[in-house]
């Protein structure tokens, strides 16, 4: 997939391919993809609010989304020349909804050959009210939790080492505004996030809070599987500002978290309070 353009529409969806050792080739390169949207119709020419819990369907789930990605790779092992480069995405606050905008999912490369994610611009990922808490209003719970982010490099798990997200390289990419956390290594092995930029001050343009804003980088394994599964992951050399508001609404920074790191030496934090003109200075440089 190269050279196209995705406007208010979901993504590039792999599920279930396999390179066997053999030439199995993935490209996703040099796209622009505007508004990656899961918003479900309300029936009357808006969107449904969040998910929607109700007493009366006995705790039932209306989820006013499906989960849409720019790029997910699902349950695609042993991958051979995969590539994901020189991609703009750009999702707006309240004109998308995307969740993970780069998701490896139970995916592989492998070691001579890992799957590349590099040189991308992403900027924003959004709930589908970025600035609303959760809340309940005539026996209805309006739910605004959002889990995704802007390039997860492992995810999912395993039923075996061989099944688990490996081999995976994001480098040299531009993460701007993405809620949640910018980059992320979640489950699995060998997976690398170095020389990135992410930067978020937190906000959205009109200067509220983006409420469910978390870490610029983590490498964390979620799921507790434990050195058996969790391994050789490392975060190095990335250029990090990320500004969150805390429980008590002060707004702190939280650049990264690394308990489960193999190695996370050199990265660097931007210097001073992290501003929107930090934002725009890191689009102008990806741009």
């Amino acid at each position: 997939v190269v050279q196209c353009t995705l406007r208010n529409t979901a993504g590039i969806y792999l599920h279930d391919a396999s390179g066997d050792g053999g030439a199995a080739a993935v490209l996703v390169a040099r796209n622009w993809a505007v508004d990656i949207d899961g918003r479900k119709s309300d029936g009357s020419g808006g969107w449904l609010p969040f998910n929607v819990r109700t007493r009366v369907l006995d705790g039932a789930t209306v989820r006013g989304f499906e989960p849409a990605q720019f790029v997910q790779l699902d349950r695609c092992d042993d991958l051979q020349q995969a590539e994901i480069a020189d991609n703009r995405v750009i999702n707006r606050p309240g004109k998308s909804r995307v969740e993970d905008v780069i998701s490896i999912h139970l995916s592989s490369g492998s070691a001579k050959d890992p799957i590349r994610i590099h040189d991308n611009l992403i900027d924003g990922a959004y709930s589908i009210d970025p600035s609303a808490e959760s809340y309940t209003r005539g026996g209805f719970r309006y739910d605004n939790s959002f889990s995704g982010g802007g390039i997860m490099v492992g995810d999912g798990i395993a039923d075996s080492p061989g099944e688990a997200s490996a081999f995976v390289r994001a480098y040299r990419n531009t993460v701007l505004n993405t809620t949640n956390y910018g980059i992320a290594a979640a489950a699995g092995h060998d997976l690398v996030i170095a020389d990135n930029t992410v930067v978020s001050a937190g906000q959205l343009a009109d200067g509220s809070t983006v409420t469910a804003q978390n870490v610029g980088i983590y490498v964390w394994d979620a799921y507790g599987t434990g050195a058996s599964s969790f391994y050789g992951n490392i975060a190095v050399r990335n250029h990090v500002g990320w500004a969150r508001r805390n429980a008590g609404q002060r707004t702190i920074r939280n650049d990264w978290w690394l308990p489960d790191a193999a190695n996370a030496n050199a990265n660097r934090a931007l210097a001073g309070v992290v501003t929107q003109s930090d934002e725009a200075d890191a689009r102008a440089a990806a741009l």
